[in-house]
């Protein structure tokens, strides 16, 4: 039975909850018994079927977990990745309401800590690291520093949803940090989620915005001004949590063991985020 803070209209996630997963257990066992009951008794096999792994995973990490997804099921070909991608406070909230999820990858170590202090998190590990970037649309040329973004040139300036996604908690910490969150307000426009904020500024409905280093890294839709420093913001990591009542528990942390392996770590890197080291607990 799930606690009561974890109770929520499971209709309304994308995801299956644990009593909708328990009731088809139930019902396949039924099954087996009715079949047992008759003539034809159910016939033994060896085959493993592939277990389906539910990774709830921020946005910014999609082209970078698709890439991998190949690799790790060569690797694990009976466990089959099924992605759910959204801002790091979203995937909180579903996992908190009762959410079938079994891996938590998160951009910012706060949405994993508040799980963690709920007891939702077995085991955890920190993954890799990212830079925030200014950029513009690929017709802005007049921006080279933050302080152009304040000229008639720039209409919008995109940003994440600070209060849910972590790259808008990033962005206005960079901003409060250059006294520039104020003077630019009216022109902020905000993503619910990295994905968003960059297809503002890559569709040109932003003449500038605030990205992860890794966004730039990966596509050519946009015009780089520079790397914003990291003494301007919080340090960006990202921890991976296997979740405590996941009933494939061992596939979790085989995935988040790969995450650190050789092979994966060479694809973080060529993606444009920074390794981790081998932190867990």
């Amino acid at each position: 039975m799930l606690p009561p803070q974890r109770k929520a209209l499971h209709h309304q996630l994308q995801l299956p909850n644990r009593r909708q997963v328990l009731s088809v257990g139930g019902q396949f066992l039924l099954g087996l018994t009715l079949a047992n009951c008759g003539a034809i008794a159910p016939q033994p096999t060896n085959q493993k079927l592939p277990i389906t792994l539910t990774i709830s995973a921020a946005a910014s990490l999609q082209t970078l977990l698709q890439t991998l997804q190949f690799p790790f099921q060569e690797q694990f070909p009976t466990i089959k990745p099924l992605f759910n991608f959204a801002s790091s406070g979203a995937l909180q909230r579903q996992i908190e309401q009762g959410a079938q999820v079994d891996v938590f990858l998160a951009a910012s170590p706060q949405h994993m800590d508040q799980l963690e202090q709920q007891g939702l998190v077995a085991a955890r590990r920190s993954l890799l690291r990212n830079r925030m970037a200014l950029v513009t649309a690929t017709h802005i040329s007049s921006v080279e520093n933050f302080a152009d973004l304040l000229g008639d040139a720039v209409k919008t300036v995109a940003i994440g949803q600070p209060d849910s996604a972590p790259v808008g908690q990033y962005a206005q910490e960079v901003l409060q940090a250059l006294e520039l969150y104020q003077p630019l307000k009216s022109k902020l426009i905000y993503g619910k989620d990295a994905r968003q904020v960059l297809t503002y500024v890559t569709t040109g409905n932003a003449e500038a915005a605030l990205v992860y280093a890794s966004d730039v890294a990966q596509t050519q839709q946009m015009n780089l001004v520079k790397i914003v420093e990291e003494a301007l913001h919080a340090p960006i990591t990202y921890p991976g949590g296997a979740i405590a009542d996941s009933p494939n528990r061992a596939g979790a942390i085989a995935f988040l063991d790969f995450l650190q392996s050789d092979m994966a770590q060479k694809q973080i890197a060529a993606q444009g985020f920074q390794v981790e080291g081998p932190k867990q607990r």
